[in-house]
């Protein structure tokens, strides 16, 4: 279980409050998970509740009633797609609404690989899209309980690296970081996706 900051603590304790934020800057990574994580989980120790801290989007100034696809590492590409792709593609007549203008697909942790693969898949399928990405950390909280009985219980506070990814039909500013302009045929890569992969890689390598 890979770990790049986070705090332990067993039931009846306080957690520390600095250990739930979300930062824009990279926080300063352990050498190492604690003892106490690394104790906990050989001890039979199972996760029941993960939660994440809300954070501002990293987008200000984008069109009203925007699509934000949150990606889960359990969530199913195909479900995720069917449904962005219905509300992008959608024309007045079909559904008695006009296609949205604007869709963000945003995820965290183990999800960011899942992520980038939506967004690619769309840029594939709707042509001619604009696209911000933005990359930032993130606060979690997971809970864990004993799986031998009673009433053993810790909470774990950590930081994992997150990805928005916002995809426009309409320009955006070719000044802001993360910009990328629509693909064309004459420039278009066999794997889009390895740009946006890589992208994701040195971010992950430049704190670790």
């Amino acid at each position: 279980m890979d770990l790049r900051d986070e705090c332990v603590t067993f039931k009846g304790e306080k957690a520390p409050a600095d250990h739930i934020s979300s930062a824009l800057l990279a926080p300063k990574p352990l050498p190492s998970p604690s003892t106490a994580l690394k104790q906990g989980l050989a001890a039979g120790f199972k996760k029941v509740l993960r939660t994440e801290e809300d954070s501002p989007s990293p987008f200000p100034g984008v069109l009203p009633g925007i699509l934000e696809m949150r990606v889960k590492e359990g969530s199913k590409i195909r479900n995720l797609m069917g449904f962005a792709m219905a509300r992008m593609q959608s024309e007045s007549g079909d559904s008695g609404r006009a296609g949205l203008r604007q869709v963000v697909f945003a995820g965290s942790g183990r999800a960011v690989t899942k992520t980038i693969t939506c967004a690619e898949i769309m840029k594939r399928k709707v042509g001619g899209l604009y696209q911000l990405t933005k990359l930032q950390y993130k606060g979690v909280q997971e809970v864990w309980e004993s799986q031998e009985g009673g009433e053993s219980e810790m909470t774990v506070h950590r930081t994992v690296p997150s990805i928005s990814i916002l995809l426009s039909k309409d320009p955006l500013d070719p000044l802001e970081p993360g910009y990328q302009p629509p693909e064309t045929h004459t420039t278009q890569c066999p794997h889009p996706s390895v740009s946006a992969s890589c992208f994701f890689s040195v971010f992950l390598f430049q704190y670790n």
